[in-house]
């Protein structure tokens, strides 16, 4: 109803569902008012301005062309700067009026997880698509997976602490659709509907439970709820995440590349046609026309620096725990079972990406025999891998990166570099003869704009 009275001469009775009890039921928070202090003319003309900004960026999530634009619109509006609380209340309502819309409506979500499932899967072919699509199996399993991305927008009108602690509620029930999708998607391979190797709803639903995961832990760092002992466990998972992501998302691209390289070059054949100069001996070693390169997109890149990037920290972490510095055992009042059964419950009952054990983490950290100069040569390597794809990233030629990722993605290579720094100083440290004695005590402060911990060595 509000999306019909946009148009200019609608007239005013259909404005009334937005400002009816039913509507306000669903966008009034459950807090209570509080007083609010009193403050500066100059910073009171900010906050306006800061308003008006932030108002005219919500309509324009109506406009996203994909369900990637549609998430980092949401996740620069809402995760990458300070929602103010009228233009929160003005996200949930394009949230609750929009996106619920019609199935068949181009705004609806279902519209727009189909629009990433043939992003996601190009070397199906469009006609092949479209005919699983209108299957009525896969139609109900892509409502299932809607109706979850629905609540995940919803979760980004709260604040950080709130949306921490409803992921978690939602994660807890993920698993449910999962297994709900990965039954849609065996019906399809039983019935030979599909390629062996290829899983039509399985990779879109994975991929997007990589991403709410490591949105929940990452903002353990923003809400600095870790013990120093629990960053070198989260850390751990958050690479395997990462690196889980960086592979499905790489696999994609290079089954769309190759399917892309292969109609290129029968579109040429079929240009040049058989009396064509060479064509035989072309056509006999399969070198019709030469493909460029696969572009990575945004996506893949951020998942490659930030599975360097917490690979890193984690190494820098297992050597400072190598030398004493930090302790990862039991506490006086819980065990370092239970503290790590604790911190990943709501993670338990997913089935893709695999769910941290403790068994692996602590095999992992029996692996970890190496000398603390090793640890650290190894930490600053890879931290400095991490700098390429964030390179790329901010250099990406196909479009303008936003502003808000822009920032991000700076505050990243920060990370990376001052840690980079720490691990070289604490290698010519530990690898020198004879060896230097360990810091007596390290701290840690959380970048504000990427969230990562960033090790600070006494002076």
């Amino acid at each position: 109803r509000v999306l019909a009275s946009l148009g200019y001469g609608s007239p005013p009775e259909e404005l009334g569902f937005s400002f009816s009890k039913a509507c306000t039921a669903h966008v009034r928070g459950s807090a209570p008012q509080r007083l609010l202090p009193p403050v500066e003319r100059g910073e009171a003309c900010a906050a306006c301005a800061e308003l008006v900004t932030q108002l005219q960026c919500v309509p324009r999530l109506l406009d996203a062309p994909n369900l990637d634009e549609l998430l980092l619109g949401y996740q620069n509006l809402c995760a990458r700067t300070t929602l103010q609380p009228l233009a929160r209340t003005a996200l949930r309502i394009v949230v609750l009026c929009a996106h619920e819309a019609d199935r068949t409506s181009p705004k609806a979500l279902s519209s727009y997880v189909k629009g990433s499932l043939r992003l996601m899967h190009q070397a199906l072919g469009a006609e092949q698509i479209a005919k699983l699509l209108a299957r009525k199996d896969v139609s109900a399993a892509v409502d299932r997976m809607a109706h979850g991305l629905l609540i995940h927008l919803q979760i980004y009108c709260h604040n950080d602490a709130r949306r921490r602690r409803k992921l978690g509620k939602l994660l807890l029930d993920w698993g449910a659709v999962q297994l709900e999708v990965e039954e849609a998607d065996a019906v399809l391979l039983r019935e030979e509907a599909v390629g062996a190797e290829q899983w039509l709803l399985s990779a879109w639903i994975s991929a997007h439970s990589t991403l709410m995961m490591a949105e929940q832990l990452r903002l353990g760092f923003r809400l600095q709820l870790y013990h120093p002992s629990e960053l070198h466990s989260v850390l751990w998972y958050l690479h395997n995440l990462f690196a889980f992501g960086a592979n499905l998302y790489g696999m994609l691209d290079r089954s769309n590349a190759a399917a892309a390289e292969h109609e290129s070059r029968e579109a040429a054949a079929r240009a040049a046609g058989p009396r064509s100069k060479g064509w035989a001996k072309r056509k006999q070693h399969g070198e019709v026309l030469p493909a460029g390169p696969s572009a990575r997109t945004p996506t893949l890149l951020l998942y490659e620096a930030q599975r360097e990037l917490a690979h890193g920290i984690h190494l820098l972490l297992s050597g400072l725990i190598r030398e004493g510095v930090l302790a990862v055992a039991d506490g006086e009042f819980i065990s370092l079972r239970e503290r790590f059964e604790r911190r990943f419950v709501h993670l338990h009952n997913l089935l893709q990406p695999q769910p941290p054990s403790f068994e692996r983490y602590s095999l992992m950290l029996q692996l970890e025999p190496h000398a603390p100069a090793t640890l650290y040569t190894a930490a600053a390597n890879r931290l400095k891998a991490a700098r390429v794809p964030l390179d790329a990233a901010l250099k990406w030629a196909h479009c303008a990166v936003s502003a808000e990722l822009a920032k991000e993605v700076r505050a990243m290579l920060k990370v990376s570099v001052q840690n980079g720094v720490a691990a070289m100083q604490l290698q010519l440290r530990s690898g020198a003869t004879p060896p230097g004695p360990p810091p007596a005590r390290v701290t840690w402060q959380f970048a504000p704009d990427c969230d990562y911990p960033v090790l600070v060595l006494p002076s």
